[in-house]
């Protein structure tokens, strides 16, 4: 009996165990939607920066610049400085402009 009894238990174990770390990696998976990279301007596709000048945004007055890569693609994330006003600007890879904020290291309000 206390054999059967034993089996049991670490049959039970090695099953939580198991789970744990599939439920681990699950989360951890979850957690990673997306790859987020500074990168320099040089690396900004063309297309990206024809689309920031014709938004207005100049090339000096860029303070950061990402690459986000997802499922679907990359993204452009920039970080801009126009004087007191500061911006965030988001483009995929073909230059179209997805999401234009005002930030402060405080509080984000959308604009667009």
């Amino acid at each position: 009996m206390k054999k059967i009894f034993l089996s049991a238990l670490m049959a039970v174990m090695v099953c939580s165990i198991g789970f744990a770390q599939t439920a681990k990696k699950a989360m951890e998976a979850k957690d990673k939607k997306y790859e987020s990279v500074e990168v320099s301007m040089d690396k900004v596709p063309a297309k990206v920066m024809t689309a920031m000048k014709e938004n207005g945004i100049e090339k000096a007055h860029v303070m950061k610049a990402y690459e986000v890569k997802k499922d679907d693609g990359k993204i452009y994330k920039f970080k801009v400085k126009s004087g007191d006003e500061k911006m965030k600007y988001k483009f995929d890879a073909n230059g179209k402009l997805i999401k234009k904020e005002k930030w402060s290291k405080s509080k984000d309000s959308s604009t667009q």
